[in-house]
């Protein structure tokens, strides 16, 4: 019987080791499933000529060997991070949807709160993983960063810590910083700082353009980390108060700003960040909307020549059957406060055509990036013949045109996706060309897999080795 028994114990870590070595090979590798979509060459599938002529009943055979060749091929390829080829793409935008991080609290159940837990480090996987592949020059949350705009100010410093230092690696000394400015003293728990963004942010006193930032800490990291505020951070503008404004900007950044790059040579481009939570109303607080649309005509007055991306939460209007979601826009009963922005699935469409006429005035050519709607979407903003609004669309109608990608979230139930934006200056036409293409992953089961196999094959093994002892 103890003979049996260590033979279905080793047979058992057998099974285990090999789980284990597959499912992380995988989930390290998987991005050389899809290539073309995965790095910034989008043409890296490489052709088998004998493909094309295949019987139909060879077909299936045939084209698992494609992959398998294509997989092996970028698999080498990318051992040892990006590629030379990759590094001579001048602008390489690595973009993130909606990771909105769930809490645990009293109530929480054990296996949420494990499945809590493991999250964070299935989407930090992504991240670390994308990062060291792609070398991009900037990584960007397209807002959604938390699950919830009501949770009190302790819980919202947590989820944040959760958020900096589990899935995206950020700086310590920073949150560090920012609780020893805001605490209450005697609960020892984060306050939002109210004052302090009144006196600063809420009068547009902060400075709010820079220029040629590549990174906000040469000694930490070589590329530019942004946040954008969604509606679970600061709230839909019907219910956006100062405290939530205040915490989001003392603990993830400011909320509108732009960066000019290159503006002394034909290579001009900016990046403007905006807080398209507070453009539609009616506002909560008018305020708040009021200064993002003083900083969009500040935007405006600065008369900049080059190309822009514009990175935002909620998309621009479209019309319903283009993307998942359609427009749609709810508003709160008429209290004590009056009619109130509840929620909104895409800007109105006088806000999208006053955002497109203020940010993409100079005729360029521009990008739009964005998250809100989990499925995503590719669309296209084109302007009317006449000059006066724009029209949204799958291709361009006009000369002058913006295109739109809604990367799809990261979240598990999503896939894990990852938004992949190529931006190089073509030399013979002058001006910028973008290209886009979305990385998935998988459903987080796999990556569940390959972990709780790790802990069960160490444990099997290390109880076969107390039984061969005795």
């Amino acid at each position: 019987m103890g003979l049996f028994i260590q033979r279905a114990l080793f047979y058992l870590c057998i099974v285990g080791s090999l789980t284990t070595l597959i499912s992380h090979f995988y989930i390290f590798t998987y991005p050389s499933t899809h290539a073309n979509l995965c790095s910034w060459d989008h043409e890296l599938e490489w052709d088998i000529p004998w493909q094309r002529d295949a019987a139909l009943g060879q077909w299936h055979l045939k084209k698992w060997v494609h992959i398998g060749v294509n997989y092996v091929i970028d698999m080498i390829r990318s051992l040892g991070g990006a590629s030379q080829w990759d590094k001579k793409t001048q602008l390489r935008m690595l973009a993130f949807g909606d990771p909105q991080i769930i809490g645990v609290n009293k109530h929480t159940t054990y296996r949420s709160g494990v499945d809590t837990f493991g999250n964070d480090f299935f989407l930090g996987h992504i991240f670390q993983l994308m990062q060291r592949r792609l070398n991009p020059t900037h990584v960007v949350i397209l807002g959604d960063l938390i699950s919830s705009q009501w949770v009190d100010d302790s819980e919202y410093f947590n989820r944040t810590r959760r958020y900096s230092q589990r899935i995206y690696n950020r700086k310590p000394s920073v949150l560090q910083r920012a609780f020893q400015e805001s605490h209450d003293r005697q609960t020892g728990q984060y306050k939002s700082p109210v004052q302090w963004w009144k006196d600063n942010v809420g009068n547009n006193h902060q400075e709010c353009s820079y220029k040629d930032v590549y990174t906000w800490d040469k000694s930490f990291e070589n590329f530019l980390f942004v946040n954008v505020s969604g509606n679970h951070d600061v709230g839909y503008s019907g219910d956006t108060t100062y405290e939530m404004m205040s915490r989001y900007n003392h603990l993830y950044g400011k909320d509108n700003f732009w960066i000019e790059y290159q503006t002394q040579s034909k290579r001009a481009w900016r990046i403007v960040v905006l807080n398209s939570l507070a453009l539609d109303g009616p506002c909560l607080h008018s305020e708040i909307c009021d200064r993002t649309w003083e900083f969009l005509s500040e935007l405006h007055l600065q008369g900049f020549n080059g190309s822009t991306i514009l990175l935002t939460h909620v998309p621009l209007y479209k019309r319903e059957g283009l993307c998942k979601d359609g427009p749609s826009m709810e508003y709160y009963d008429d209290g004590q406060d009056g009619v109130l922005l509840a929620e909104q699935n895409h800007l109105s469409q006088e806000s999208s055509d006053r955002v497109l006429d203020l940010v993409f005035d100079n005729g360029k050519p521009g990008f739009i990036l964005n998250g809100h709607d989990h499925w995503g979407c590719e669309t296209v903003y084109s302007q009317m013949g006449d000059g006066n609004g724009w029209e949204c669309d799958k291709s361009n109608t006009s000369a002058r045109y913006v295109r739109e990608a809604t990367v799809k979230s990261v979240m598990g139930q999503y896939h894990g996706n990852s938004g992949l934006l190529r931006g190089d200056f073509n030399e013979e036409r002058q001006e910028w060309e973008y290209e886009y293409s979305l990385c998935p992953f998988t459903r987080e089961h796999p990556w569940w897999v390959a972990k709780v196999s790790l802990f069960l094959t160490v444990l099997g093994w290390s109880v076969y080795a107390l039984v061969q002892m005795h």
